[in-house]
């Protein structure tokens, strides 16, 4: 099987921009998520670009201070530092969401996992912006898509169910995938994925 890119987040810092992103190795096995490489461009001008930069390999036997897995990163970069949240495993029992912070994006402290209150999901891919003084957590279940809030960006509120797979929408008619938040002057938008093609075994 093949290797892949996924998963990028744009990152605003120091008059520039970071594209953070993950490379997968799968080594032949279409099921093998294990060795992932956490990858960073920047950019001053959207146009010129960095050459990449490794700032993590996470391998099953790596002992990384981030763990065995980091699905979906989210950064926020606030206050000289970044917080990095994750899906910290690809395993439905085992799925958790996890933030660590670092100074330069190499050495990061110990994670820590968030508290989902108020709804039964099992996040898969996320979002997490930090939007006038709120967290706010956008979560694909592998189902649906909801909105949560937080004002320690620790302990996240369960908001609302913003979609479900619709057939009435062509495009989003078999699943959804990640989205993200933001807010501009006309308020609160919420990007998504998703497709209808439909799996016949």
């Amino acid at each position: 099987e093949l290797d892949y890119f996924s998963d990028p987040h744009l990152v605003y810092t120091n008059n520039r921009i970071e594209c953070w992103y993950r490379l997968t190795h799968r080594k032949g096995n279409k099921n093998n998520h294990i060795h992932t490489l956490l990858l960073r461009r920047y950019s001053s001008d959207g146009i010129s670009w960095s050459k990449r930069e490794v700032l993590a390999e996470i391998t099953e036997n790596s002992n990384h201070t981030l763990g065995n897995a980091i699905f979906s990163p989210a950064i926020i970069y606030k206050d000289g530092l970044y917080r990095m949240y994750y899906v910290n495993s690809d395993s439905p029992q085992e799925r958790k969401i996890s933030y660590s912070e670092s100074i330069d994006a190499y050495k990061w402290d110990t994670p820590h996992n968030i508290t989902l209150i108020g709804a039964t999901r099992r996040p898969w891919h996320i979002d997490v912006n930090y939007i006038d003084g709120i967290y706010y957590l956008i979560n694909y279940d592998m189902k649906d898509i909801s909105v949560w809030n937080s004002n320690d960006g620790t302990t996240f509120c369960f908001q609302k169910q913003l979609l479900s797979p619709s057939v009435k929408a062509s495009f989003y008619g078999s699943k959804l995938y990640r989205a993200c938040i933001i807010k501009d002057d006309k308020g609160y938008k919420v990007f998504f994925s998703g497709n209808d093609f439909i799996h016949t075994y």
